[in-house]
């Protein structure tokens, strides 16, 4: 075997290593790094979500507080339970201020609606044009919703008062269905008690 012949085998061994190096070790390398490379750009993205969140933190704790605080307010409006007696308290007291009489207050029932509930009360007045109008402008002002339904005024007299009427009509109040649903009570009827003016 000549010197070009030694050569020759010799290049072709050495390439035959490369070859066998780079198929064997540096190929799998190279996917080894292409695989590592996606892993770290997904990681460094979901740092930089992470941290974009961790820097707007105390604008987040804003809105969760703020959000609290109209679901409290919206509660008030709309509470889970029905809390007649307090509602029925607020009715006297607005009754007494306007100069109206209550004749006959009874809780008239409950209807389920959904996601809420409509409780109804009776409710039987006299007193003035005037005191009526502001009875039922103070009952709408209510944090708890208060609609009046079926409102009839019947009855005109003149009294030392002036001109007293009969009202009929029927209060809605709502409360939110979030728990067990609880049977309409009909309650006792509250006859007699009258605002003073």
């Amino acid at each position: 075997m000549n010197t070009v012949q030694k050569f020759l085998v010799l290049v072709v061994v050495v390439a035959l290593i490369w070859v066998g190096y780079y198929f064997l070790s540096y190929q799998k390398m190279v996917a080894e790094i292409s695989q590592l490379e996606e892993e770290y750009q997904a990681t460094l993205q979901n740092y930089q979500t992470k941290k974009k969140i961790a820097d707007d933190l105390p604008r987040f704790e804003a809105e969760v507080q703020q959000l609290r605080e109209e679901l409290e307010e919206s509660l008030t409006q709309l509470p889970h339970e029905r809390k007649i007696p307090a509602l029925v308290d607020e009715i006297y007291d607005i009754a007494k201020g306007a100069g109206v009489d209550i004749m006959r207050l009874s809780p008239a029932g409950e209807i389920v609606r959904g996601f809420y509930a409509e409780i109804l009360i009776s409710l039987d007045l006299q007193g003035g044009y005037h005191n009526l109008a502001v009875f039922f402008d103070k009952l709408g002002k209510l944090d708890r919703i208060v609609n009046i339904a079926q409102l009839s005024l019947s009855s005109p007299r003149t009294t030392e008062r002036g001109v007293v009427l009969t009202a009929n009509c029927n209060l809605i109040t709502y409360r939110f269905m979030g728990g067990e649903v609880k049977p309409a009570g009909g309650g006792p009827s509250k006859k007699g008690r009258k605002g003073r003016t």
